[in-house]
């Protein structure tokens, strides 16, 4: 059930949205290409209004993200792209949305790649730390990544796995060898 309300969600936000070129533009009936990358919410509501005032007298203009996408990767239940509807998605409801940190992350060291026009950056939050929701990075952006490394105790858990299956192999050839030269 969820499944078809969410499809039909994406369908009328299709049909009766707008989107962005990846030119970073708008194409709106009436006042026609619009350039809306690098603008805050804000200033495109008042730039809109502002030109549609040429068509109507007293023009309202509501800008909102229909949808976004975040990708939580690494430590977490369940990792992927997440389709977000709510404009104020925080770090703690992504990786919720990803079914939490497993036990073997590392919550010290959760990197967040952020896209800045051309350029991507990586920067490093503390999910233990208390001012992590002062961070500028605290709400995030479309096309957000968080990665969420992995602790120290899980490569010491592979590794001892690994010498677990070395030591029952050689204890294994040893009962082998015993048995045969008895």
């Amino acid at each position: 059930y969820g499944g078809i309300q969410q499809n039909a969600l994406q369908s009328t936000l299709f049909y009766k949205g707008y989107l962005v070129d990846r030119d970073g533009d708008l194409n709106l009936p009436l006042i026609g290409k619009t350039k809306a990358e690098g603008r805050t919410i804000l200033e495109l509501e008042t730039l809109l209004t502002e030109k549609l005032k040429e068509f109507y007298k007293y023009p309202f203009v509501s800008v909102k993200f229909a949808s976004f996408q975040v990708t939580v990767l690494g430590e977490v239940a369940m990792p992927g792209v997440h389709q977000v509807y709510n404009k104020h998605l925080n770090l703690f409801q992504a990786v919720a949305m990803a079914g939490d940190m497993t036990s073997l992350a590392n919550r010290n060291k959760v990197r967040i790649i952020r896209e800045y026009g051309d350029k991507t950056e990586t920067h490093y939050l503390d999910f233990t730390a208390p001012d992590l929701i002062d961070s500028e990075f605290y709400f995030l952006q479309p096309n957000d990544v968080i990665y969420v490394e992995p602790s120290r105790l899980k490569a010491f858990n592979v590794n001892t796995r690994i010498t677990n299956v070395i030591l029952s192999l050689v204890s294994i050839g040893l009962v082998v060898v015993n048995l045969t030269t008895r």
